[in-house]
């Protein structure tokens, strides 16, 4: 049994799981309030592919959640960051958001443009709402010609409103994959990359950190590997199916965030389990 009290360090997935489309989640603002309270760290670790932790602040500001962008960790944000530490300064083309080419530029890498004919060192790969068949032509014959391909995240969707499924990098990535030969390299949860700087930024480790989301082959299977304790929140949206078979196994299941509050609040607020 957890000891949610010795627990100084929790980490949230954003969409899902704080918030479903443009409103927050229920009871997600009482759970982080009372954290807060507690005088824990609260930090948030998304595999949101278009938006840094700056445009993530903002939105929920506007949903009246105050958080600071230095405790956001977002793929978008930190892709910049990723690609200098495993390749340096690089040449890349990037089929996603204007503000991952900002963020790409800001690290100090050579944004050029897609349909240019040199070939990038690096081309990487996020949520492209105008993705095309020209560009997935483009992406084979440069990865053909030495380039190598990156993507911000693997989840083929993300919840939105309604139990909506919104089309993610993931269902990009199944097209370019089935005309690669190698692996695509990921950034996003699972792997291990945005868990690990979401704990840095409280110099936290794994066995003092407990980690909060919807997805569990994303966040879960992730989290579970890193040996953190985990939160799978199941309720806003049927990621699996029905008949779905799984070996992902959640340290502990809520259907939602007041489910969760629940489960803890008698150990973390003070008076509140006598």
């Amino acid at each position: 049994m957890v000891s949610w009290q010795e627990k100084s360090t929790y980490l949230f997935d954003l969409d899902g799981c704080i918030y479903l489309g443009s409103t927050l989640a229920p009871g997600a603002k009482l759970l982080l309030d009372t954290l807060w309270a507690a005088g824990k760290n609260v930090g948030f670790v998304s595999n949101n592919s278009c938006d840094t932790a700056e445009q993530v602040e903002e939105r929920l500001r506007v949903m009246g959640l105050s958080v600071q962008p230095e405790h956001i960790v977002t793929a978008t944000g930190y892709m910049g960051t990723f690609i200098s530490e495993r390749f340096g300064p690089s040449k890349v083309k990037a089929a996603g958001s204007s503000s991952l080419v900002s963020a790409l530029q800001a690290a100090g890498h050579e944004v050029i443009p897609f349909h240019h004919k040199s070939v990038p060192d690096l081309i990487v790969i996020a949520r492209d709402t105008e993705f095309n068949y020209e560009k997935l032509q483009i992406t084979a014959a440069d990865w053909g010609r030495g380039a190598k391909i990156v993507a911000t995240n693997p989840d083929h969707f993300h919840p939105g409103e309604n139990g909506m499924k919104v089309p993610e990098t993931g269902a990009l990535l199944a097209a370019i994959q089935s005309l690669l030969d190698d692996k695509i390299l990921i950034l996003g949860k699972p792997e291990p990359y945005l868990f690990q700087y979401g704990m840095d930024m409280f110099g936290a480790v794994s066995s003092e950190t407990v980690f909060v989301g919807d997805n569990l082959q994303t966040d879960i299977r992730g989290g579970s590997g890193l040996g953190l304790t985990t939160v799978w929140i199941s309720g806003n949206v049927d990621q699996l199916g029905k008949n779905a078979i799984t070996d992902v196994k959640p340290d502990y299941h809520c259907t939602n965030m007041q489910d969760f509050l629940k489960s803890i609040e008698a150990e973390i607020i003070p008076g509140r389990g006598r």
